[in-house]
């Protein structure tokens, strides 16, 4: 090889392993956790939500705190209220 690849190849070769790795660190999952403890410490909830879907965590909660509800209320139809297994959890 020329001196002149040289000089061109190596330069460009580290500019492009260079890009690579910053989009495969940027891309990782303890990169987003990162940004989103930033986002936290800044009290930027614009930031914050960006790492998390508000809108789905809350749905689901709604089907957890209601299939819990129901499945007390059938327990107790059927038993006490202590042996139902729906009392406090502490």
């Amino acid at each position: 090889m020329s001196r002149r690849a040289w000089a061109w190849g190596v330069p460009a070769a580290v500019l492009v392993l260079a890009a690579l790795g910053s989009f495969y660190a940027t891309s990782t999952p303890r990169y987003a956790l990162y940004r989103l403890g930033v986002a936290m410490q800044r009290h930027d909830v614009a930031s914050a939500e960006r790492y998390f879907d508000v809108e789905r965590i809350a749905d689901r909660a709604t089907e957890v705190i209601v299939a819990d509800y129901l499945s007390c209320s059938d327990a107790r139809s059927r038993a006490t209220w202590p042996s139902a297994g729906c009392g406090p959890r502490w």
